[in-house]
């Protein structure tokens, strides 16, 4: 929020702000072009520097990102796991403007190097056009089991984005969102209690993420997503209090 990310400046002098505008992990939440705006006017009225993490891209875009608004003082982060393939652990990093040679540093002390092989394919991939075949057909493929979901599971309270690999499930009345992720691993399937990606002393929503797996085939996807319906809407007789 742009009035308490001031109000932060104010009291603590911050330096670094990690965001994520284009979906964050878990809710699918994405930020509205004026709250970026906002976010940029504050970076520069503070002197923040801004990590914008990228990882999980949506599939297409019309809004800028923080990097446009602000390409003074924001380094865009991204991976290619999340939109590629999982097998590639690569990431990157686009820097600011004039601070391509800081960042070249600071990798540099930060990790042991990729090997040779793996530099040289993913320099392959980007400069022949693949990588960005291979990431079509990714989302392709999501967009269908993503279909599959909202199908099955769209009368109940979602959040998504085209593109985005998981669900965000607000749980529906007579669920506890640990009730439910324990009896859907009973039968077979597993999906993240939103209290796991809340700090310490926060307050979780009544909300589980369901990631959109790429590694079954879709009847074995769709039957899992078919579980979790019969389970949404068959809620507990009785919760422990």
């Amino acid at each position: 929020m742009p009035a308490a990310l001031e109000a932060a400046c104010r009291r603590h002098g911050a330096q670094v702000l990690c965001l994520t505008t284009e979906a964050q992990n878990p809710t699918t939440g994405r930020m509205p072009v004026k709250r970026r705006q906002e976010i940029a006017e504050i970076a520069r009225r503070y002197d923040l520097q801004v990590l914008e993490d990228d990882c999980y891209s949506v599939a297409e875009t019309e809004i800028p990102s923080l990097r446009a608004l602000a390409p003074e003082r924001v380094w865009l982060v991204g991976s290619v796991s999340k939109t590629i393939s999982a097998a590639l652990r690569f990431g990157y990093v686009i820097c600011p403007a004039g601070m391509g040679e800081a960042g070249r540093l600071t990798a540099q002390h930060g990790f042991f190097a990729l090997s040779r092989p793996v530099a040289d394919l993913m320099l392959h991939l980007f400069r022949s056009g693949a990588a960005a075949a291979i990431k079509a057909r990714v989302q392709a493929e999501f967009a269908a089991r993503q279909q599959i979901l909202i199908n099955i599971l769209g009368a109940f309270d979602l959040g998504w984005q085209p593109g985005v690999p998981f669900v965000w499930l607000r749980m529906p009345l007579g669920w506890r969102a640990s009730t439910f992720v324990r009896m859907a691993e009973a039968r077979g399937v597993l999906v993240r209690s939103a209290d796991e990606y809340a700090l310490v002393h926060g307050r979780a929503p009544n909300a589980v993420r369901i990631a959109i797996a790429g590694n079954l085939p879709r009847p074995g996807f769709e039957a899992a997503m078919q579980v979790l319906a019969d389970l949404l809407a068959r809620p507990p007789s009785d919760l422990s209090v």
